[in-house]
């Protein structure tokens, strides 16, 4: 809903007016001087609106030709007027239109000021509405026109949005879906399924050669700082030049799991290597995945459908930074930042229709840090992934896929105790700014 609040100062604050200032509520509605008035002309344009002078009544079936085009005449400008304060018939909230009773226009039924009185209270109760509803929308992190507009079509969660602090329950439920669907991306490296009921499953053999996601990620430019060093593949650069910075960021991930500095990749034990691909895997655009899906699962209380994405358009621009640090205990610190300039917002409305939006000033940020524990890091690194049930894995791969209701709930107490990294401190953002909007199509 947009309300042309300079429409609403115009024509419909005549016919407002006209109600406020009429002796009986049941007195009729005339346009000023309009006798044989037809309907049509869509606008006041300077006129006013007066008590009928034509002898009329509610009720009154028997009314002349020239009655029922008066009243037909006012009745044409008071829905042009509200039309186009909502910007057409289908943006007119339903309690609106109930108001308006439209099963009463063309009829040449009197419009009353007691039925003005009631639109004009349906409407104002929609504007206080709509006023809420942006507050809490940018409580929550959309900002801007553009903003407001997506925020409409994927935020109606009523028990997110009566929420006495909206913004700190959206936070609580992104910080648990990024802190679950980590684990879901971790696991699921490490121990891969592939295929499904239908076409059969392929369980691949446990891998500690580096992680081909993060390979691939790291060679378009995907940066990682560990321990305050940036990794990142030269531009522009001979294939030998980016294998061999591949390979420096591969030993600098065992050297900090390590805390050796003479370690390679190489000659890592396999726990090493399981927690350097570990690192690897929260450094790609798997990452990237958590924090987009943590914060459009925020949106729905099952935690079943995202209901806001964000990505690239033609001339956007997509940034991720994952940093990693230990504390003095030797737990590791990561943080985990997704920016998207330009972008291609998709909202997905109550019935589950998708709204892809572009943006050339859009701007969408994601954040997400948090705590991996030394002893937790061990054992995860440690367990026998080999020995991992062949049909528990089958079984997981089927709720991935079919993400029906709760399945983030179910696949991440699905995960075996030993395989599921414990992730501590959790703590995630999320924002978009954007002002013009349009659709790509």
């Amino acid at each position: 809903m947009a309300i042309d609040i300079s429409g609403y100062n115009g024509d419909f604050k005549a016919f407002v007016d006209f109600a406020s200032s009429a002796k009986k509520e049941s007195a009729i509605a005339q346009v000023s001087g309009e006798t044989n008035a037809v309907a049509g002309t869509g606008s006041l344009a300077g006129r006013t609106i007066i008590a009928k002078t034509m002898r009329d009544s509610i009720g009154n079936v028997g009314r002349l030709s020239a009655s029922r085009d008066v009243n037909n005449a006012v009745r044409d400008i008071f829905m042009r007027t509200v039309i186009n304060m909502f910007g057409g018939i289908g943006q007119i909230p339903e309690s609106v239109q109930n108001a308006m009773k439209l099963q009463d226009y063309g009829k040449g039924r009197p419009l009353t000021a007691r039925r003005i009185k009631a639109v004009d209270a349906a409407i104002k109760a929609e504007i206080e509405a709509e006023k809420a509803f942006r507050e809490k929308a940018a409580k929550i992190g959309f900002g801007g026109k553009g903003g407001e507009m997506v925020a409409k079509i994927c935020v109606h969660d009523k028990t997110l949005l009566e929420n006495e602090n909206p913004a700190a329950e959206f936070k609580r439920r992104m910080n648990e879906n990024c802190k679950d669907y980590m684990k879901h991306c971790v696991m699921t490296a490490t121990r891969q399924v592939e295929g499904n009921r239908t076409v059969g499953y392929r369980i691949k053999p446990v891998s500690v050669a580096p992680s081909e996601a993060f390979l691939f990620d790291f060679r378009r430019g995907t940066g990682v700082t560990i321990d305050g060093v940036k990794y990142i593949s030269p531009e522009n650069s001979s294939e030998e030049e980016k294998e061999k910075a591949f390979k420096d960021v591969c030993d600098a991930f065992v050297r900090f799991v390590t805390g050796n500095k003479d370690t390679t990749f190489d000659t890592a034990s396999r726990e090493d290597k399981i927690k350097a691909n570990t690192l690897m895997i929260c450094s790609c655009q798997k990452m990237a995945s958590v924090v987009t899906t943590g914060a459009g699962l925020a949106l729905d209380p099952e935690r079943s459908a995202v209901k806001f994405d964000a990505g690239t358009g033609m001339m956007g621009k997509s940034f991720i930074e994952t940093s990693f640090s230990k504390d003095q205990n030797g737990n590791i610190l990561f943080n985990c930042k997704v920016e998207f300039d330009g972008a291609m917002l998709t909202a997905h409305d109550e019935k589950g229709k998708i709204k892809p939006l572009l943006s050339n000033d859009a701007s969408v940020k994601y954040s997400f840090k948090g705590t991996i524990p030394k002893d937790g890091f061990d054992s995860f690194a440690k367990a026998d992934w080999e020995g991992m049930k062949g049909d528990k894995l089958i079984e997981l791969r089927d709720i991935d896929i079919a993400r029906s209701k709760g399945w983030l709930d179910n696949f991440t107490k699905g995960i075996p105790e030993p395989y599921r990294l414990e992730i501590k401190d959790v703590d995630s953002s999320f924002s978009v700014e954007a002002e013009e909007l349009r659709e790509p199509f």
